[in-house]
């Protein structure tokens, strides 16, 4: 008995209590009536402030824990991916945020019953990674006015898309689209025009809306998606190539480069809006990206 109490896989399962819809109050008893105990053994820790994740995710790799399960939005998932990436440790996700966008991306159950299920399979994989600036994700990162848009959401009190969608629309008409200087691995520099420049290395923002619907995991490559700003009389189908999947058809407003390591600053030198994962994360002259190749353990389906 005492052999197979040690043989038994830890899962820490790190909720975030402020995130999203409230789901995560169903979490533990999901847990407790799903999770296969004969394989794992599990404890719950709750975030307490901004940080906090990324804390308990590293004492877990410290402690060597096999499985950390991020129990929230993007925000969480990215905090524990700083602490998880280049470790022995896999990452897996209970979608309870509002965005959920690597969770959409891979085809991660939202039901809490088939994520339990899910992690009772134990079948990881790994993905890429990308670093900016000294931060790491998994998702999506960019500058212009999605992250313009990020600064603005992260200080209202109700989440969502809608309450999303509305600064969307309230801020569109007057955000000045400007010039980025792109720089490949080559040295060569690309100037471009841009309503924004999303950093894909999944293929969406969240919401199930594709700003890089190509865009994979595990290709070792980021698709530097540049967005052109429609006149508004072009806005609507626009917008309809976005939400329905589409957007790389739209060769008008939308170029994708494929790249591993770059540079972005705006022609003007003057600070770009940079966010990480939908998060704001400040003004910055320039931002450096690198692809980190399946840099991250995860829990997925067999196929996704």
């Amino acid at each position: 008995m005492e052999s197979s109490i040690r043989m038994k896989k830890r899962v820490l399962f790190v909720i975030n209590p402020h995130s999203g819809t409230g789901r995560y109050r169903q979490v533990s008893e999901c847990v407790e009536k799903y999770l296969d105990k004969e394989q794992f053994e599990y404890s719950v820790s709750y975030t307490q402030s901004s940080g906090h994740a990324t804390e308990l995710a590293s004492q877990a790799v410290r402690d060597g824990v096999p499985i950390v399960v991020s129990v929230g939005g993007d925000g969480t998932l990215n905090e524990i991916v700083q602490a998880l990436v280049g470790t022995g440790t896999a990452l897996a996700v209970f979608p309870t945020g509002s965005g959920n966008g690597l969770a959409h991306h891979m085809q991660l159950p939202f039901n809490l019953k088939r994520s339990v299920q899910l992690l009772n399979l134990d079948h990881e994989e790994l993905i890429d990674t990308v670093s900016l600036d000294g931060y790491v994700y998994a998702s999506v990162a960019g500058v212009g006015f999605d992250a313009y848009v990020a600064e603005k959401y992260s200080h209202v009190n109700r989440r969502g898309f809608f309450p999303y969608l509305r600064i969307v629309l309230s801020d569109y008409l007057r955000y000045r689209p400007r010039t980025y200087c792109l720089t490949g691995d080559d040295g060569s520099t690309v100037e471009v025009n841009a309503l924004l420049m999303t950093f894909a290395n999944s293929s969406q923002w969240g919401f199930d809306v594709k700003i890089s619907p190509k865009a994979s995991v595990q290709d070792g490559l980021v698709d530097v998606t540049v967005v052109r700003k429609p006149p508004l009389y072009a806005l609507p189908r626009v917008l309809l190539f976005l939400f329905s999947g589409n957007l790389n058809r739209m060769k008008k407003y939308v170029k994708i480069y494929r790249m591993q390591h770059f540079c972005v600053k705006s022609k003007d030198e003057k600070p770009l809006y940079v966010h990480l994962d939908g998060d704001f994360i400040g003004m910055r002259q320039q931002v450096e990206l690198r692809v980190r190749p399946l840099s991250l353990q995860m829990v997925l389906k067999r196929t996704y």
